[in-house]
């Protein structure tokens, strides 16, 4: 062929190519390597250099691939390593000769469903041969599209070789990564009965990975550590509700201080405004009995029984806000602090209940988590170590004054003094940043005794002029 003279009419040229093609299709199944070898040699001689010399049509190449192609597919799943190699390798490198890869023969040829019952190492090397072609060829003006690589790769999930399904699994996933929701179309629907099997539901997890959604199987575990994680976290606060009681009951009223004792010298001075930063000091921080005053006569048996109703009616007033209710007995009160006091606020990092006015001094001195904080020199508030440097440097921050005190919800300051707290926390123009306060607000009742609170939102004060 290589002796033909340039003249030859295009009729001659074309019908000896068919001979050509004929002697490849013999040479391809014959079993001596050297001549298989021989013809692939010639049928590259055909495609790359005698076709464009003479100007033959696209109907030509179409003709010698599609006479020789369904042969190399048969051959690559040979026994004969060599064999099997080389008819690889050649239907790799037709796929981008210059007159064969415009007509995409070769890539429409390989993607035709084979049989499931197909010899599992020709399935295989069929297999490996589409995974490796669509990843050098892409989708784009390649012949592959969605439709027929799904077809041909759900027709390959049914084969009984595993090895067989995983390659088809690596180019769904492949696929999938390229198009997306349309590849799920050619499959099951994504529910719990198809997950059940387990090829799907590691087809369908990948499709979680790759969207960047967690597959079910880890938002169980996630839920079941959320789960965990809240038992844990009630445990432990009815171990402290429980210390909180144990400690209220060893809790007893003081007796009265003799006639000539000062009233600074008794522990009645202590009225129940301390910090609650720790859980063994909420109860220690109970309101004591009142004292009375020098030169008050020794109260007598019906005053007691006043005193002992009065007691009973401060157990039923917060300590800190002042908010007075029925349901709060011990375990009431206990709901109050840690749920709704105004004045109170859960740390979120190691869950105990502290007053708002010391939070810094909390997470700086007591919190588990104090090493991770610093506190600013300029405004006094705690602040992760993280941005600590970067609050430094911006100098953004409101500067706490020494004569007053600083809020480290909003950041303003205010006058000092523990009415002055009661009234920034709790009052109706108060801390803004504050999440308790306008629920507050609104559960106090008409005429609320408590100190410093402000009218409830809504509700007109009755009997106040």
């Amino acid at each position: 062929m290589k002796e033909v003279e340039r003249a030859t009419p295009k009729d001659d040229a074309r019908a000896m190519m068919k001979a050509a093609v004929f002697l490849v299709h013999k040479g391809i199944k014959d079993k001596v390597v050297s001549v298989f070898k021989a013809a692939l040699e010639l049928l590259k001689y055909v495609l790359q250099d005698f076709v464009p010399t003479y100007k033959l049509t696209k109907g030509d190449v179409t003709f010698a691939v599609e006479k020789t192609l369904p042969k190399l597919l048969i051959k690559i799943g040979n026994t004969a390593t060599r064999n099997r190699d080389e008819a690889r390798n050649f239907i790799l490198e037709m796929t981008h000769f210059t007159d064969v890869q415009p007509l995409h023969i070769v890539p429409l040829e390989c993607v035709k469903p084979f049989k499931v019952n197909l010899a599992p190492r020709l399935a295989l090397c069929r297999m490996e041969l589409i995974e490796k072609m669509y990843q050098d060829l892409g989708l784009d003006n390649s012949g592959f599209i969605t439709e027929n690589v799904m077809t041909f790769c759900t027709q390959a999930l049914k084969h009984h070789s595993g090895s067989v399904r995983e390659v088809a699994e690596r180019i769904i996933i492949s696929l999938y990564k390229a198009v997306g929701e349309p590849v799920k179309s050619y499959l099951p629907p994504d529910d719990d009965k198809t997950r059940k099997n387990t090829l799907y539901r590691q087809l369908f997890e990948a499709f979680d990975k790759i969207d960047g959604k967690p597959s079910k199987q880890e938002l169980k575990k996630q839920q079941a550590s959320e789960e965990s994680n809240k038992a844990a976290e009630i445990e432990a606060l009815q171990a402290q509700l429980q210390q909180l009681k144990d400690m209220g009951a060893s809790v007893k009223p003081s007796p009265p201080p003799p006639e000539n004792s000062q009233p600074g010298d008794t522990a009645g001075k202590n009225t129940g405004k301390g910090n609650l930063k720790s859980n063994q000091k909420d109860k220690k921080k109970a309101p004591a009995k009142k004292v009375a005053p020098k030169g008050v006569k020794k109260p007598t048996k019906a005053s007691e029984e006043d005193d002992t109703s009065t007691l009973f009616n401060i157990d039923k007033t917060c300590i800190f806000c002042g908010e007075k209710d029925n349901a709060f007995t011990e375990e009431g009160l206990d709901i109050h602090y840690w749920k709704s006091c105004p004045m109170l606020k859960r740390c979120a990092n190691c869950k105990q209940v502290v007053e708002i006015a010391s939070l810094s001094d909390h997470l700086t001195t007591e919190c588990d988590s104090k090493a991770d904080f610093a506190k600013c020199p300029r405004c006094t508030e705690a602040l992760p170590k993280s941005e600590y440097d970067q609050h430094i440097k911006d100098k953004t921050c409101n500067p706490a004054e020494t004569s007053k005190s600083h809020c480290p919800l909003c950041h303003e300051n205010h006058t000092q003094g523990e009415e002055e707290w009661k009234t920034h926390l709790m009052g109706k123009t108060g801390c803004k940043h504050n999440p308790r306060r306008i629920a507050h607000l609104n559960k106090q009742p008409t005429g609320a005794k408590g100190k410093g609170v402000g009218k409830p939102v809504g509700v007109k004060a009755k009997g106040i002029r």
